[in-house]
C-alpha cells in the first residue's frame, strides 16, 4: 500500500511541474474582413482622380511605419458606398502599434493617402467580433477573431 501511495504521490508531483499553457493568454488577433465605411470625397478640394471624381481605393497595413500587407483595389468608390475585403492579416505583436491606411490607388502617380488609424492589439475589447475604428471621414469595421 505504501508503494502505491508512494508512486501515486509521485505521478502528481511531476504531473503538476509539467508546464500548463494558459488559455486566456492573449496571443494576438486576426483580422479576418475589413469595410470601409466612410472616407473623403474629395482631396482637400478637388476629386481624387484627374479622370474620375472618385478614388480607387485600397488598404495597407503596417507595423511600426513597416507596410508589411496591401489589399487590392476597388475602382471608381464612392463614399456612400461600402467596400470590404476578406484578406485574413493575422497581428501577432501584441504592443507594437499597428496602422490601417486608406489609399487612392493611382498608376502613374503616388498613392494618395486618405486617412488613416493606429492602434495597438493589446488595448481591444478581446470580447468582441467587431472592431470600429473612426478617425474623421475615414471609418472602417473589421471582424475580428482574437487568439489564446
Amino acid at each position: 500500500m505504501k508503494k502505491v501511495l508512494f508512486f501515486l504521490a509521485a505521478v502528481v508531483i511531476v504531473a503538476s511541474g509539467c508546464k500548463k499553457e494558459d488559455p486566456q493568454v492573449l496571443k494576438g488577433m486576426a483580422i479576418k474582413k475589413i469595410t470601409v465605411v466612410g472616407f473623403p470625397s474629395l482631396d482637400g478640394n478637388v476629386t481624387w482622380d484627374l479622370l474620375s471624381p472618385n478614388p480607387d481605393i485600397f488598404i495597407e497595413f503596417s507595423k511600426e511605419n513597416s507596410p508589411f500587407y496591401t489589399t487590392s483595389h476597388y475602382a471608381d468608390a464612392t463614399n456612400n458606398d461600402q467596400y470590404s475585403w476578406s484578406d485574413f492579416v493575422y497581428l501577432d505583436d501584441l504592443e507594437q502599434s499597428y496602422t490601417i491606411t486608406l489609399y487612392d490607388y493611382d498608376d502613374v502617380l503616388p498613392h494618395d493617402w486618405m486617412g488613416a488609424v493606429s492602434f495597438f492589439v493589446i488595448d481591444q475589447p478581446t470580447t468582441a467580433n467587431t472592431l470600429t475604428f473612426n478617425n474623421g471621414p475615414f471609418q472602417f469595421i473589421a471582424e475580428v477573431e482574437f487568439y489564446y
